[in-house]
């Protein structure tokens, strides 16, 4: 996969994120997503069914959206995905995403800490090339 260029979705503030059920059935989910390393990161909680989709099917798609997913524009990006088990890793794109959510994303994160803790969320990683 090549890496994903300045014009990519990760420049915007959400993206629909597409996974694909057994069957081969397109899911969308509206998302968070930062760059690092030439990739582009969401994150989710460990239990949702993006997390089993993508364990199952590891394709994905990607486009700029709106924070409802309903509006998308600029190109649509496909390629694999993965949830991401290098603890370094994480931390490095955990703190991508405090600079880039800023004040949101801190005040996400100990709503989540107080209520749940942080072990319920993973990261996916997302390589991906313009179609």
């Amino acid at each position: 996969m090549s890496a994903i260029p300045s014009e990519s979705p990760d420049q915007a503030r959400y993206i629909n994120l597409t996974t694909f059920r057994k069957d081969g059935r397109a899911v969308v989910t509206p998302v968070w997503v930062v760059a690092h390393g030439g990739k582009a990161y969401a994150y989710t909680l460990r239990d949702t069914h993006k997390v089993k989709r993508l364990r199952n099917n590891p394709r994905v798609r990607m486009v700029a959206c709106d924070i409802q997913g309903k509006r998308e524009w600029g190109p649509h990006w496909a390629g694999t995905g993965r949830v991401v088990e290098e603890p370094e890793l994480a931390r490095r794109v955990y703190a991508a995403f405090g600079a880039k959510y800023g004040l949101i994303y801190r005040l996400m994160t100990l709503m989540r800490r107080l209520r749940r803790g942080l072990n319920d969320r993973v990261l996916l990683e997302l390589d991906c090339k313009a179609e």
